[in-house]
């Protein structure tokens, strides 16, 4: 069984309240870059500590419980059932979002307008040789918030790509739009737009390396946005199939599977967000 260090991050007096017991608090009260939030958080950890073999590192931020519904008692409980040559559990929230948008950066979209064109060119610069229209992720290679809990070798290649990202965001080719602000679901709800980008550098960790990954079963229990797939509640199963039918097709890169998709996902009542 491998060992457990598993953070919770706060940054005052009431989060620090509200950290989950099974977990480790985390000290972010003073922070270099406030504005990257979690990011700065795991980077400066990565950078202080050294990561030891055959054990797991997880770096939560306050809203877990709220964003996915999950303890620690239920991490726990998971990881010690997952088998021994797995390297990354993934807690996502929105699981509804993830079957359903093809990948996290047309989700992002969605919510973050212009995220697309600012992640394409950041991983440009980076030469990491992926077209964000293109990439099918599924609940196995994609991931929301950070809640990643995982060993010494996705952390690691982890620390490769966000090194990059601040030294990208931090020199003077980062554009205007990388270090601009975006909406958060509403005109009135304004944050950097660095921040969600560095929220997917976790899927292109997932889609850059061969990992041993596990994921809990939230379809029958999570809620689904009901701003997004309002009168889709009955739905589960077609979120289900439409994640489904993305696996196949990246485990077979068979096209079939991809028009499944596809065709489950035209089924699915989908209301767009309206920022007025």
């Amino acid at each position: 069984m491998k060992n457990q260090f598993i953070y919770q991050i706060f940054y005052d007096g009431k989060t620090k309240s509200e950290i989950d017991d099974g977990f480790i608090p985390l000290d972010n009260t003073i922070s270099d870059h406030p504005d990257l939030f979690e990011f700065w958080v795991i980077l400066k950890y990565l950078r202080e500590n050294e990561l030891s073999d055959n054990t797991w590192y997880g770096f939560l931020s306050p809203k877990f419980y709220d964003k996915t519904g999950l303890n620690s008692a239920f991490i726990n409980n998971f990881i010690s059932r997952v088998s021994s040559n797995t390297n990354v559990c993934l807690f996502s929230p929105a699981w509804d979002q993830l079957a359903f948008f093809v990948n996290p950066w047309e989700q992002g979209e969605v919510w973050h307008p212009g995220l697309i064109k600012t992640s394409q060119e950041f991983t440009d610069w980076c030469g990491i040789g992926l077209d964000l229209n293109q990439i099918v992720a599924d609940s196995k290679s994609s991931v929301f918030s950070n809640y990643v809990i995982a060993d010494k070798k996705y952390w690691q290649a982890w620390k490769i790509v966000a090194e990059r990202f601040y030294e990208y965001i931090n020199s003077t080719s980062a554009g205007p739009d990388m270090l601009g602000d975006t909406f958060h679901g509403a005109r009135t709800r304004i944050y950097p737009m660095r921040t969600f980008v560095q929220e997917r550098i976790p899927t292109l960790v997932l889609l850059m390396n061969e990992f041993a990954v596990e994921v809990p079963v939230q379809c029958s229990f999570a809620p689904i946005q009901p701003r997004l797939f309002a009168g889709s509640l009955a739905k589960r199963d077609a979120f289900l199939a439409c994640d489904f039918m993305k696996q196949r097709f990246n485990e077979t890169s068979e096209e079939d599977y991809l028009q499944m998709y596809w065709k489950i996902r035209s089924s699915i009542k989908y209301t767009s967000v309206n920022f007025n």
